[in-house]
């Protein structure tokens, strides 16, 4: 599992509800049902609850598109779901390859199942063939027992880009995709509150794009910026994502030892957080 970083520390109105499936949805909203949160391969994270099964920013990586664009992978990546379970619900902050995997979810998404994307990108997983939610920064939708919150980001090229806010089966999880630091922190955290695990961006790429001039400067948060932001955020844990799995200079250039530099981070910002391996458990009740 890694090292741990101890710290100090330990609904919006106009909700748009959409049933996948009428019947089952309510009956999962009614019942308790069990909570399983784990982490999947870069920046995946996959949340089970009950028998309804939900990811944000989950690649296969099969259709080689994502490799030609930030190099191959260092080690095979998971499946976004396992065996014949299809998802219930996908969610994506923004369109980058590594981040939106439209052939994946074309083979992984139930008949029932919905993407769902920052409402400007939604013309875009339309055209992919994907049928899609688009939900604006401060809105809220209810898919089954899966309540979403978009929330601000900045994506380091200027791509649409949103954080979410995931609450099931009593549990609340903060995404922030790839975003830089920025100065909505303290405005997401009026929304999350203290959120169960906030899941973080710490690599601190910097990314050669063709046909755009170099900055020189990260396209994504580096560890201390994660740290400070978790620290902001007041989450009881964070997990670190977007690191290890990519690392192709001069393309992709991230941070080096990026996992041990956010521990200790962390550590000196008060914040408690935790490695997790693609494929272990985070949170489960």
């Amino acid at each position: 599992m890694g090292r741990i970083a101890n710290g100090a520390a330990d609904g919006i109105d106009g909700t748009i509800a959409i049933d996948l499936n009428e019947e089952r949805s309510f009956l999962k909203m009614m019942n308790p049902h069990t909570l399983r949160i784990s982490r999947l391969s870069w920046a995946g994270v996959k949340i089970e609850a009950g028998d309804e099964q939900f990811v944000l920013d989950a690649i296969e990586g099969r259709d080689g598109q994502v490799h030609a664009r930030i190099g191959p992978a260092r080690r095979p990546l998971l499946a976004l779901s396992g065996g014949e379970r299809p998802l219930d619900v996908a969610v994506v902050t923004h369109l980058h390859l590594d981040h939106f995997d439209a052939e994946a979810l074309k083979r992984r998404l139930a008949p029932h199942g919905r993407v769902v994307a920052p409402v400007r990108a939604a013309a875009e997983v339309e055209r992919a063939g994907l049928p899609v939610i688009g939900v604006a920064d401060g809105e809220t939708v209810a898919l089954g027992c899966f309540r979403l919150t978009a929330l601000p980001a900045v994506d380091g090229f200027g791509a649409v880009q949103s954080s979410w806010l995931v609450e099931a089966g009593g549990a609340r999880v903060f995404h922030g995709g790839d975003t830089l630091f920025h100065g909505y922190w303290w405005e997401i955290a009026k929304v999350a509150g203290e959120a169960d695990v906030a899941f973080l961006p710490i690599n601190g790429a910097r990314i050669a794009i063709p046909g755009m001039e170099a900055t020189g400067l990260p396209g994504v948060m580096s560890a201390e910026q994660a740290a400070v932001a978790g620290r902001l955020l007041k989450a009881r844990l964070v997990g670190p994502i977007h690191y290890e799995e990519f690392n192709s200079p001069p393309v992709y250039r991230p941070d080096p030892d990026a996992e041990t530099s956010f521990l200790d981070h962390s550590a000196r910002q008060g914040v408690t957080s935790r490695l997790f391996a693609a494929g272990d458990t985070v949170l489960a009740a």
